[in-house]
């Protein structure tokens, strides 16, 4: 399983957009995506306006592949509620209790 983390800094004035077209524009094309399997959003509680994206694929290739794909697009549409460019990380996925996942297991 491989993820991508996107750290996005808001307008203090953007909130509210932001977050109606993440649910209402980007998160069911997301869920439509090969090899998608889920996204949770982060709040920072000392700074309301930084918010992280973490989405979870199957493979590195799809997640790449939505990187290349869709992800420009989706940008393309927050950008105007943004502070700044987001910041982008991906990982392997080692091992985790919420989807039993296994050290080093490939899907």
């Amino acid at each position: 399983m491989f993820t991508r983390i996107v750290e996005f800094t808001l307008k203090r004035d953007k909130v509210d957009d932001f977050r109606r077209i993440l649910t209402r524009d980007i998160h069911p094309v997301l869920k439509q995506q090969a090899g998608f399997v889920d996204v949770v959003g982060l709040v920072s509680e000392s700074d309301p306006y930084t918010v992280i994206s973490i989405t979870f694929w199957h493979t590195k290739n799809e997640a790449e592949r939505y990187g290349a794909e869709q992800y420009p697009r989706f940008i393309d549409m927050v950008r105007p509620f943004l502070q700044a460019a987001p910041i982008i990380r991906s990982f392997t996925v080692q091992d985790s209790t919420f989807y039993k996942i296994a050290a080093g297991k490939a899907a």
